[in-house]
């Protein structure tokens, strides 16, 4: 004999294993409420049959009325035909006339950090969830003064209806903003609503094309984002799964090649769920880019730079970077072959890349230890003239100072400022850690004084990666 039993509106809580036994042994059971109920769900008013929430399913709501579109099986017998989205309690909202909301969505950042001058986008959502249609007037306020504009003052809903507002945060000087979102009834100014972003600056000398953006899941089902970018984007993550309140930062780099030189912004899809936005970055303002293929998660070398031990005394003597920087040239160039049938130099071990390396910074060492160059007397507008020259042909060059040797690869010119992109072999390309930025270190020359600075040094030689005579 089969035992009707209602079971309806409850939260199944870490019910993975179906710890949930139907009331009479293998009897039928009722899941869902035996007629329909007025509910309300992201502030729409709905009348549907209502089951339970089960934290242990996902599935699809097509029509986006808190319902799982296809049902909760509990065993051969009972299933849950009307299964909740989210806690029951969230479905009796007591609504009200005038009553907007705002929040910062899971697919969008709640906290970016890029490079002084970089403008950066955030999206507002913006919900009525009271009960007549009803204009919201938004503003913003922040902690630092920057430049901030909303791609809407206002936005004008019906009840239950949601819009995305762009909010562009244009980052001025170095420090920690704290941008609130206001969002005001027309209808009833006593009605308000706000949420809050986050923007903050990379250090000086690093990440001119970096960004940083962290995702919050503050509700209390998980989520999966999932990332489309160009190909001339370098990101860290292409997918991404965020528990209630936790928070995840993905990294980009904007990196153009040669014959991508006229772009200046980046777009990133976001979707989660359904739900996608595009978050365009702008970068610094430039005049030009000049650019190589020469590519950081290819050409350059996964290791770091290591000194020379003397065993007697264990004294680090001298590193490695004019051999690492010249002989990746080389390999970019195809001008000596890779080892081993590698793909390109990133994926060399260090066993694999040190002798030839070493035989390169050996060459360096007895060049500078024999007078050859005496950076005192160079004259800086000449080689930044050769530096710019090779690059606009697709060449880099090993850029060396009085303690080190990079290899440039990029130019970015605005107005009488050149930022020269580097190589340091002192920081490997790895762009999963929060400080991914420091792989992209840039000097600075300035067009009209011809002052130079990379690191505190402020003489420059640009050299031509060139070959061993046992490598002809």
């Amino acid at each position: 004999m089969d035992y009707l039993t209602e079971h309806t509106c409850n939260n199944f809580i870490s019910n993975a294993y179906h710890n949930i036994y139907p009331y009479g042994g293998e009897s039928t059971n009722i899941w869902n409420s035996t007629s329909p109920i007025l509910y309300t769900y992201n502030g729409k008013t709905h009348t549907n049959y209502l089951g339970n929430y089960w934290d242990d399913y996902t599935d699809i709501d097509a029509n986006n009325d808190g319902i799982w579109d296809y049902p909760y099986s509990i065993d051969s017998n009972n299933q849950d035909y009307y299964p909740l989205r989210e806690a029951f309690e969230n479905y009796f909202a007591v609504l009200t006339e005038y009553n907007p909301k705002l929040s910062i969505p899971v697919y969008a950042p709640l906290q970016q950090t890029a490079h002084k001058g970089t403008a950066l986008t955030y999206v507002v959502k913006v919900t009525n969830e009271g009960d007549k249609t009803d204009t919201i007037n938004l503003s913003t306020s922040d902690t630092l003064n920057w430049y901030i504009q909303l791609s809407k003052n206002a936005v004008t809903l019906a009840s239950g209806e949601s819009t995305d507002v762009y909010l562009n945060v244009t980052i001025e000087e170095n420090g920690f903003d704290r941008i609130t979102i206001n969002g005001k009834s027309q209808e009833n100014t006593s009605k308000t609503s706000s949420c809050v972003a986050y923007a903050t600056n990379i250090n000086d000398g690093y990440g001119l094309f970096a960004a940083s953006l962290q995702f919050s899941n503050k509700n209390t089902k998980e989520h999966t984002l999932t990332f489309d970018v160009p190909d001339y984007v370098k990101i860290s993550d292409k997918t991404i799964t965020l528990n209630p309140l936790e928070n995840k930062q993905v990294n980009v780099v904007f990196d153009p090649k040669l014959s991508e030189s006229d772009l200046s912004s980046i777009y990133i899809k976001v979707t989660d769920s359904g739900k996608s936005a595009t978050i365009p970055i702008k970068f610094i303002p430039n005049d030009e880019i000049i650019a190589t293929n020469y590519d950081m998660a290819k050409d350059s070398y996964s290791f770091p730079n290591w000194g020379i031990v003397l065993p007697i005394l264990d004294f680090e003597l001298t590193g490695h970077c004019y051999g690492m920087s010249e002989t990746s040239i080389l390999y970019f160039r195809n001008i000596i072959a890779l080892p081993n049938n590698k793909p390109n130099t990133y994926s060399l071990t260090k066993d694999e890349a040190k002798w030839v390396i070493t035989f390169h910074q050996w060459r360096w060492t007895q060049f500078i230890a024999g007078g050859t160059i005496i950076l005192a007397d160079i004259d800086e507008e000449k080689e930044y003239a050769e530096l710019e020259e090779n690059i606009r042909t697709g060449r880099p060059m090993i850029l060396a100072t009085k303690r080190h040797a990079v290899v440039a690869y990029k130019i970015i010119k605005q107005g009488d400022k050149a930022y020269i992109l580097i190589y340091n072999s002192e920081q490997p390309y790895d762009i999963s850690t929060s400080s991914f930025y420091l792989s992209f270190p840039y000097a600075t020359y300035n067009l009209t004084s011809h002052e130079f600075n990379y690191e505190g040094d402020t003489k420059f030689l640009v050299q031509e990666a060139k070959k061993l005579i046992f490598e002809q």
